[in-house]
């Protein structure tokens, strides 16, 4: 599903190949985390752009649409107009959050509630999570049927 950000022409890798370079991505930014989910695959640059690829039938890259990446466009932007300070998913989900330092923003899965938006079906651009009052979110992880988050001390 192009989750490597490149693609092997179906034949397997069986040694660490590098398929994604900083360059790729038409960032001026240094990767600070990366993170990995059922088959999509997260970047997040040091001046708060968040980079994608992979399977997106759920909008999981949350780029706006549900294509996933392919040869011809191996890596998305993630529509969002918030600088992202930190990633969170988990193995199993299709859903994806973005932390900023004010907010937490979702996309991908949503038929069990778990984006946090107070409603049901999947979105495939970042849609701002609802809170009950001011938090402080330090982590989200996810899996195929609920999510969780650190929220501070």
């Amino acid at each position: 599903h192009g989750q490597l950000c490149g693609f092997t022409n179906g034949n397997p890798t069986t040694v660490p190949q590098i398929f994604f370079r900083k360059q790729d991505s038409n960032v001026n930014a240094d990767i600070i985390q990366v993170h990995a989910n059922k088959e999509s695959s997260y970047f997040l640059f040091s001046n708060g752009d968040v980079r994608a690829c992979g399977r997106n039938d759920e909008g999981q890259l949350g780029n706006g649409n549900f294509l996933d990446t392919d040869e011809k466009d191996p890596i998305v932007k993630v529509k969002l107009n918030e600088d992202i300070v930190r990633l969170g998913s988990g193995p199993s989900s299709e859903s994806v959050f973005f932390i900023s330092d004010t907010s937490v923003w979702a996309a991908g899965q949503n038929y069990r509630y778990q984006l946090g938006i107070d409603e049901k079906g999947s979105r495939d651009t970042p849609v701002k999570v609802k809170f009950k009052g001011p938090i402080d979110v330090q982590f989200v992880s996810s899996s195929g049927t609920h999510t969780v988050a650190n929220c501070g001390s």
